[in-house]
């Protein structure tokens, strides 16, 4: 099951005002309508992604492993920026794991430590059942566009929780991707119905 987050509680205000939780988008604006209307495309695309990001949050990375997830994460789907995990008590495990605007994958140092317990994707996956969470669009720290979060938890052989791998994407290109997607059934239809009508066609000329 994947969980979507709408809005951040009011306890996480000053933290926001400090720069310590990203500001979420509310029920308005033209963001939050694209992603209620691409909610269930995004959430199966949580859902394509997971395995490999749970993989991560499973064993005991050196950074290797995550560059080359990103990198190939990168080579598929170029909007994905932002890489890293966490152990189960919110601390982060790696250090960031970046993509800059040349497509390259670059390791940004001094991150691993720092507390993302507070973070709303980490306090909602903490709080339930579901191995995926999903946020609702924010304006990224890093780059300042808007991206989402996507946060996918690794269970332990106890069945506890191990870690959890967090992956930013730009949310804009995010949907450019999905509404292509959506096109290109239309597309293959478009092309079987060609097909049939020139066969038709060339049935009539042979009747003929």
């Amino acid at each position: 099951m994947i969980t979507h987050l709408q809005a951040t509680s009011w306890n996480n205000v000053l933290l926001k005002l400090n720069g310590q939780v990203p500001v979420y988008l509310g029920g308005r604006g033209a963001k939050a309508e694209t992603y209620e209307h691409y909610r269930d495309e995004i959430r199966r695309f949580a859902a394509e992604i997971a395995d490999p990001l749970r993989r991560l949050a499973a064993e005991d990375t050196d950074g290797v492993l995550l560059q080359e997830t990103m990198t190939a994460l990168v080579a598929r789907y170029p909007f994905a920026e932002l890489l890293y995990t966490l152990n189960g008590e919110g601390i982060q495990s790696s250090e960031n794991v970046l993509v800059g605007r040349d497509l390259q994958v670059r390791t940004r140092p001094s991150h691993r430590g720092r507390d993302r317990s507070a973070r709303p994707y980490y306090q909602q996956a903490k709080g339930g059942a579901d191995d995926v969470v999903v946020t609702a669009p924010y304006v990224s720290t890093a780059t300042g566009e808007f991206c989402l979060s996507i946060a996918v938890r690794a269970h332990d052989n106890d069945a506890g929780t191990r870690g959890y791998t967090v992956l930013d994407v730009h949310f804009d290109e995010l949907i450019g991707h999905l509404a292509r997607r959506r096109r290109r059934p239309l597309r293959l239809l478009a092309l079987a119905a060609g097909g049939a009508v020139a066969a038709s066609l060339v049935l009539v000329l042979v009747l003929l």
